[in-house]
Order: structure tokens, then C-alpha cells, then sequence
């Protein structure tokens, strides 16, 4: 049954008013005090609204007046819900606000409907200081409940504000509240807010007893102060606000805004709180409509806190055009750590040339972007501490990391040299721009730094990278170019790294716009000063490129080392015809193979050659030390006595060679460790070569140890490859007795562990005996009978005597004696100091040495 909000009169038959109405009218009343219409940020209406029962559209509605009064006309022969919002008190120091309604039935006769809050019911919060002592503060109270929701379809039930209750003040502060059950599930009952004068909010639901008394006492923690200073990204920022949000009670609605403030012109702002957890955020706006949001997330105020939010990091972006010269732009810089956080940046700058701009660094999930204004294109750029700068060729909307002057790739040629360079920076047309690739490189040739100059593009395998890239005039060198020989794209020098696996051919291309004429490629040393060509067959003339074979270590690499590098100083050529073909050259191997076609050693190639026009120096030999079972030796660079000289090399292919020797292990025993015998096991091996293959099984020996097959060992491993190559393991282990302990009479923790130790009196015999077993339990002859050694005194003692006395003559002699299926020996004590511990020895062939601890009193 749905909870009554109000009560209503009598109906009380009137005649009809206008034809086909009839008036319904009344006085409503409440226990607050009457009515008022001095509210929240100004005046409130008071008024009465009348909705048809049967589909909630709202028929008639009337002003209430100061007295309670109201009258309303609506059509005959309907059912109503008369509602009332009426308003008590005055604002900001008590005021109530009820929602009032009664269901009426009426026909052709006018009816009086009275509303009266009779569930009204008083409640006073009284706000106390830690001390008791009162504190000022604002207490509001609303109250509501769920009604059945027969006017909205796919809803059972609605909730439904009956009462908002307000007092501002110190002490006891009186408010009205209503008896509805609490009910958190289905949103029923009443919920109390107190905000301190100085301090956090406090957000608790509240049953308000409609007989008692209905006091609560809220308890306001003595504020601390939360300061600091907001780092404010533009000169022109103002409406810097503070927002100190309870972390606790977040997702509450307004109850978890603890504090809205305004942040001073210079930054700073100081807010009481409540010791607490809270989430902190800083928001501002700037006269162009820019905006930020700094979110320190949640953090712990316990005392007095100082919390800076940001700072921005400098940046600078550098405004050119399409010959690298400064020129003006528009722009935005937007940067956020969404999602995992909800600071934000939104700033717009215009300039020529550099332009400096706030930003933030690339730590903690924070991005930043560049959006040149009327493009859609937005820019992630990097951003740090320090050192931001940036680059951005305003007409193709290209941004770059760093400075004009900078390269990022390792090639040498400036970053913006490279983006202004042919078909939109993308020098060789594979859809990547050539700055963002480290195998690709464009510049101006002829060592021009002027991007309005022709280009020439570089571009090796994917995966190398090209270093220290540079163009030169070759007018420029101390030797100029043969007679009759000329470079279209004059010299391009450069060197290529990264090349898997070292000693390898590696294709490259040069783009250029126009090859007429093209036949060669011309290589310049620049320690000798002179000039040579690479074989013809290393050259492929295309109409728009030229591609060119260099082999590291060989023809084409200026360092002659197979060392993943090449070195190359040279360019694309008109060559006069003429001799075009480079020496013969042949290699001879200095020694034959060491085993089986195999060499286990590096082997060293002897050079020679033969050309028509001469040769010029035969390189040193060349020693082999790369492993494999197809090995070829590449000579150094020879070049003929032609003008230009023509130079090539010469292979010796098919070199076995097998550095590295057998690896082999042995089976079984484990080195360092200590068996007992009969449990030993037995040692194999096992053996294996990644290259030349074993020459035959692996074979194992063992030595050491005594006849019984006890003392120490050492299994040695070997094995032989094809090459020569051979290894060795060894493993050293050693083999025992089982010895138990030491047999009664005397007490051994091996045998009887916890028995005391065993006292004897002076000068009875201490008999010691001992069993010698293998790890079964066989009883085993050692070869040599078990060695009496000295006792050894210890520590004083004043254990009592716990053994028997025994008489009769000590043994003689240093070897223990086979009597009764045990090793013994009687210790003659007669001429030993009493009152001390002493450990009694026995060494076995095995090499180990038993003992055991008896006292003497």
C-alpha cells in the first residue's frame, strides 16, 4: 500500500463553477511554519498541480498563497492527484520544502481537498566539535520513497522526493523530517548531509523515529589545510578553479564536492578540509576559450598538505615552408592522460618562425598533439622534461622531432633536409617518408645544403642502416675524376652497418631524376687520392636509378673489413669506353687441410692476379677464421693500370673449418659427489659435434679406488670430431662404506639418536666396535683393517655416569680386530685425564674417518 505524503479534508460538495468544470480548492498546511517564498537564490512559488489519474498529464495548476489557500477548475467526472510544492522558512538559515499529494474523485459538484504534512516530524542534528564543543556548519535533510509507476511503461515503480529540510547555523540545528522506511536497495528513506563551515562534507541515511526524539549528533573533525600552487600554461589564463572531491563518498552527487574555490592570479590557492582521502582536481579556461585540467588523483590529507598540480613543460615548434624558411602558422596543442587519468591540455599559439608552447611530459599515460588549425591531421609528439623541440613544415603539414638542424636517424643529414627532399620526402616511393626509415636517405647532391637543389636518394636493404651520409662536388677533391669521366649527381659518401651476416653482398639504389648516359659507377679512396670503377656487372642502369652491388669486405667496401660495415665514398658515372674489365684473381690456401678435408686451425689465402693493362699491389693474404663447412675467402679490392682503374677481387670457396672441439659429458656419476658402495652407478658418455661430425663413439676410463671398489675416483670422457678437434670431461666422485655408528656399549646418535652420551668411569675400558657393510647391508672385508687413532679431549663435563665398568686388558696396537661379526678395540682409559669429553676415531680405507663423542669421569 503506498505510503500516505498528506492528509486531505472531508470532499465537501460546492455548487459547479464555469460549465463542464467544477473547482477544487483548499488550504495547505505544514508543522515547519507557514508558508514562505524566500529560498535558494531568491524567491520560490508555491503551487498546486493537478495530473488526470489515469495518465499523469498535468489538467490545471494554481499559485498557493502565504495563507495556504489555492483553487484550481478541472473538468467533471474524473479522477485527479492533487500535488503540492510548497516552501517554509527562509534562506540560508532554516527553511523546508515539501512535496505534498492527495488522490480525489470528482463529479458535477465543486469538492475542497485540505493537504496537511501530519507526518512531518522534527529532527535536530547537533554539530560538536572532537571537544563537544558546538561547531557552525549546514545540515540538510531529504526524504523519499517509491510509488508505484503507473503512467511510464517498463518501470514498476518510481522514487519519489516527500521532504528537503534545511538549517544553517552552530550548535542544534532544527530541521523536519519524514518516517519513511530505510530502505538503501529501492533508494527509500532519508539521507542527511552536514557541511562544516570549514571541513568535508559528511553523507549518512538517517530513520527518523515518528514518535521520538530525533536527535543526532555529527561530529566535525578539526580541518587541516590543503595548499599549493596550480601551474597556469598561458599569461592570459584566468577562471582557475579547485575541486576537492571526497574519494570515499564519490559517485554520491553534489554530497562528494567538498570543495569549489578560486585559484589566485599567481597560482596559489588554500582550502580547509577534513582529514581524509580526496580527489583533487585543478580546471581553468583562457580568454581565447582554451582550457585545462590538472588531476592529482586521489590523495591522503592527514595534516596539513601542500599539493602543486603540474607544472607544463617548455616546447618549442619551429614554422618553415617548403625551402626550410620560417613562415606563419595557427595552431593547437592538446595533451591528456586519458584514460588513466582525467588531466587535460588545450592551448592555441600563432607565430612565424619559433613559437613556444606549454606541454607535458610523456610520463604516467600523458600524450600530446599538434593540430594545425583547418586540418584534420592531429601530431603525437614526444615529450620530455627538457629539450622539446620540434620542427613543422607548415604546406605538407609534416612534423619532425627536434630542431631544423637535426637528425634523429644517425645518417648525418638533417631531419628537414631529408622531409623537403622528392615526391613529398618519400625519395624512393615506397609510401614511407625517407626520415622515418634509417636504411633510406635523401639530400641535395653535390654537397648543396639548399633544399631548392637537385636531390639524390640513397636506399639500402631493409634492416641496415646508413651512417654518416654527405654528398661532395668532386671539383672539390685534390684529384678530380679521369679524363673524359663525369658524375651526373656528383659523390655521395656513406657508410652502411648492420649487415647480417658480415661479408655479404648488399644491393643498393640510387635515385636520381635523370640517368642519361649513365654506363658505371666510380669509386674515390680518399687516403690515396685515386679513382677507380666497379665491375660492370656490379651495376644496373634504370631510367630513374642505378643499382650498385657492394660486398662487405670486397669490392666496393673502402675498409676492406668483412666486419658488417661498408664504407663507401663513390657515384654514378659517365665512363669514356675502354678497358672495362677488372684483374683475375686467384687464391692459393697456404697449407693442406689438418684432418679429413677439415681445418682445425685458421688457415691463411695467398693472392695473385692477371689483367692485359697490368695489375697494380696484390693484397696481403687474407686468414680464414670463420667457422663453417662452405667457407669462402674473399680477397681485398685489385685494381688494373687502366685510367680510370678497374678493380675486382677473387674467391676461394668450399673451406672446411672446424675451430671448436667435441662436447662431451659423463653419464652417471656426478662430480663432487659421495656414494656408498654397492649404489654406485655406472659411468658412460655421451658426446656431440654441431660442425664436422664425430670421428667415432666417445670412450670412458676410470681410475683410483682400492680393490673393494671404495676411496676416491676420477671418469674421464674423450671424444675426437672429424677436423681433429678433441675434448675431455672429467668427473671426480668418491665411494664409501655404510657404517651405521658406533655398536653398544656406547651410545651413538647415528644409531640410538637423543640417548645421552655415554660416561664412563676411569679406569674402566671403553669397548669399540663397529659393523662395515655395502649400502645392502653385506658385510664387507676392507682391505686394510680399520686404524685406531689418538682420542681427541674436549670440554670439561660433570655428566654423570651412565655406563658399566668394564676390567680387563686394553688393546694393543693401532688396528681394530674381527671378533664376533664386529670391528673392535678396548680403549685402556687408565692413564687418561678424567672430568673431560673425548672423541674416539676410527679410519677405514675408504679414506673417511668415523667418530663419536663419550665423556670420562
Amino acid at each position: 500500500m503506498a505510503l500516505l505524503v498528506a492528509t486531505a479534508s472531508l470532499l465537501v460538495p460546492v455548487s459547479a463553477s464555469a460549465a463542464g468544470t467544477v473547482t477544487i480548492s483548499g488550504t495547505i498546511s505544514t508543522p515547519a511554519g507557514p508558508l514562505s517564498t524566500d529560498g535558494e537564490g531568491g524567491a520560490v512559488e508555491n503551487f498546486v498541480n493537478v495530473l488526470r489519474a489515469s495518465d499523469g498529464e498535468s489538467v490545471a495548476w494554481a499559485y498557493v498563497g502565504l495563507d495556504g489557500g489555492y483553487s484550481v477548475d478541472v473538468p467533471m467526472n474524473d479522477d485527479y492527484l492533487v500535488k503540492a510544492d510548497v516552501h517554509t522558512g527562509s534562506w540560508p538559515d532554516r527553511g523546508t520544502k515539501a512535496w505534498l499529494e492527495e488522490e480525489v474523485s470528482v463529479g458535477t459538484a465543486n469538492v475542497v481537498v485540505d493537504l496537511d504534512a501530519a507526518y512531518h516530524r522534527p529532527v535536530t542534528v547537533r554539530l560538536v566539535g572532537p571537544d563537544g564543543t558546538p561547531r557552525g556548519g549546514r545540515a540538510v535533510l531529504s526524504c523519499f520513497d517509491r510509488f508505484p509507476s503507473r503512467w511510464f511503461e517498463g518501470e514498476d515503480s518510481r522514487e519519489r522526493l516527500l521532504l528537503n529540510s534545511h538549517a544553517t547555523g552552530s550548535g542544534d540545528l532544527g530541521l523536519w523530517g519524514f518516517p519513511v522506511t530505510l530502505d538503501t536497495a529501492e533508494e527509500e528513506g532519508c539521507h542527511l548531509t552536514v557541511s562544516p563551515a570549514a571541513g568535508t562534507p559528511q553523507y549518512r541515511p538517517l530513520v527518523v523515529d515518528p514518535s521520538g526524539s530525533n536527535v543526532v549528533e555529527v561530529v566535525i573533525p578539526t580541518p587541516v589545510t590543503l595548499s599549493g600552487t596550480v601551474a597556469l600554461p598561458d599569461a592570459d589564463t584566468d577562471l582557475v578553479s579547485i575541486d576537492v572531491v571526497d574519494a570515499v563518498n564519490q559517485g554520491q552527487g553534489g554530497t562528494a564536492l567538498v570543495v569549489h574555490a578560486e585559484v589566485g592570479p599567481d597560482g596559489t590557492y588554500a582550502v580547509p578540509v577534513s582529514p581524509g582521502q580526496y580527489h583533487v582536481t585543478a580546471t581553468g579556461s583562457s580568454t581565447n576559450g582554451r582550457q585545462f585540467v590538472l588531476d592529482a588523483g586521489t590523495v591522503d590529507i592527514s595534516a596539513d598538505t601542500v599539493l602543486d598540480l603540474g607544472p607544463w613543460v617548455p616546447a618549442r615548434v619551429h614554422l618553415v615552408d617548403d625551402l626550410a624558411q620560417p613562415t606563419t602558422a595557427q595552431f593547437s596543442v592538446y595533451c591528456s592522460d586519458w584514460p588513466d587519468g582525467g588531466s587535460d591540455l588545450d592551448v592555441q599559439r600563432s607565430g612565424s618562425g619559433p613559437v613556444d608552447f606549454p606541454a607535458v611530459a610523456g610520463a604516467d599515460g600523458w600524450e600530446c598533439y599538434l593540430t594545425l588549425d583547418g586540418s584534420n591531421t592531429q601530431h603525437r609528439i614526444q615529450v620530455g622534461a627538457t629539450d622539446n623541440e620540434y620542427t613543422w613544415i607548415v604546406p605538407r603539414d609534416v612534423v619532425l622531432a627536434g630542431a631544423p638542424g637535426a637528425s634523429n636517424d644517425d645518417d648525418g643529414v638533417p631531419d628537414l633536409l631529408e622531409a623537403l627532399g622528392p615526391n613529398g620526402g618519400d625519395g624512393n616511393g615506397d609510401g614511407t617518408l625517407d626520415v622515418d626509415q634509417a636504411h633510406v636517405t635523401s639530400l641535395p647532391a653535390n654537397g648543396s645544403t639548399d633544399p631548392g637543389d637537385p636531390y639524390v636518394t640513397i636506399a639500402a636493404p631493409a634492416g641496415t642502416t646508413l651512417e654518416d651520409v654527405s654528398t661532395l662536388d668532386p671539383a672539390t677533391l685534390p684529384t678530380p675524376p679521369p679524363a673524359g669521366t663525369t658524375l651526373p649527381a656528383g659523390l655521395a659518401s656513406f657508410t652502411l652497418s648492420g649487415i647480417e651476416p658480415p661479408g655479404t653482398d648488399q644491393v643498393l639504389t640510387i635515385h636520381t631524376s635523370d640517368t642519361t648516359g649513365v654506363n658505371g659507377y666510380a669509386k674515390y679512396d680518399p687516403t690515396t687520392e685515386t679513382w677507380s670503377t666497379l665491375p660492370s656487372e656490379r651495376v644496373s642502369v634504370f631510367a630513374d636509378r642505378v643499382e650498385i652491388t657492394l660486398t662487405d669486405g670486397g669490392v666496393g667496401d673502402a675498409d676492406g673489413v668483412a666486419d658488417g660495415r661498408i664504407v663507401d665514398p663513390g657515384g654514378i658515372a659517365v665512363v669514356p669506353e675502354g678497358d672495362r674489365t677488372p684483374p683475375e684473381v686467384t687464391g692459393t690456401l697456404q697449407r693442406p687441410p689438418d684432418a679429413n678435408g677439415w681445418y682445425n686451425a685458421p688457415v691463411s689465402v695467398d693472392w695473385s692476379a692477371t689483367d692485359p693493362s697490368g695489375v697494380g699491389a696484390l693484397p696481403p693474404p687474407t686468414e680464414v677464421t670463420n667457422e663453417g663447412s662452405a667457407v669462402t675467402a674473399t680477397s681485398p679490392p685489385v685494381c688494373d693500370l687502366a685510367e680510370p682503374a678497374n678493380c675486382g677481387t677473387g674467391e676461394v670457396n668450399g673451406i672446411k673449418l672446424d675451430l671448436t672441439p667435441p662436447h662431451v659429458e659423463v653419464n652417471g656419476p656426478t662430480d663432487g659427489a659421495t656414494y656408498t658402495l654397492g649404489e654406485v652407478p655406472e659411468a658412460d658418455c655421451a658426446a656431440t659435434d654441431a660442425l664436422s661430425g664425430l670421428a667415432g663413439p666417445c670412450s670412458i676410463t676410470q681410475v683410483g679406488g682400492n680393490s673393494n671398489g671404495v676411496g676416491f675416483f676420477v671418469a674421464t670422457a674423450e671424444a675426437v670430431d672429424e677436423a681433429g678437434n678433441s675434448s675431455a670431461t672429467r668427473v671426480r666422485y668418491r665411494v664409501v662404506y655404510r657404517v651405521d655408528g658406533f655398536l653398544p656399549p656406547v651410545n651413538d646418535p647415528a644409531i640410538s639418536p637423543g640417548e645421552a652420551m655415554s660416561v664412563f668411569r676411569r679406569p674402566s675400558l671403553v669397548p669399540v666396535a663397529m659393523q662395515i657393510t655395502d649400502a645392502h647391508g653385506v658385510t664387507v672385508e676392507p682391505v686394510i683393517r680399520p686404524v685406531w687413532l689418538p682420542p681427541v679431549r674436549g670440554d670439561r663435563t660433570r655428566a654423570p655416569v651412565n655406563e658399566a665398568f668394564y676390567r680387563g686388558r686394553g688393546s694393543s696396537g693401532w688396528l681394530l680386530s674381527w671378533r664376533d661379526g664386529a670391528w673392535r678395540y678396548a680403549w685402556d682409559t687408565d692413564d687418561v685425564d678424567r672430568g673431560y669429553t673425548y672423541r674416539l676415531r676410527v679410519l677405514l680405507d675408504d679414506g673417511t674417518v668415523r667418530e663419536v663423542t663419550i665423556g670420562l669421569r
